[in-house]
């Protein structure tokens, strides 16, 4: 088979359009697990860990779940 040479102006632009898309969904998710990873899962393992909750274990687990599912 022939290698098919194209530049970014020959792209259709719904295919453009749905190539941002994708290029913004990937950022989106990157700066979600930032959040995450930096700011709310330290702050429920401190209170895990602190022993401020009474339901911690079953907490814990839910809390983190419930985080990587916003990730999703």
């Amino acid at each position: 088979m022939a290698k098919v040479d194209y530049d970014e102006e020959s792209i259709l632009p719904s295919a453009k359009i749905d190539k941002l898309a994708t290029k913004k969904a990937k950022l989106e998710t990157k700066a979600i697990m930032r959040l995450v990873e930096d700011i709310e899962l330290p702050k429920i393992l401190e209170n895990y860990l602190s022993g401020k909750d009474i339901n911690r274990y079953y907490k814990l687990d839910y809390e983190i779940k419930k985080l990587f599912k916003k990730c999703v």
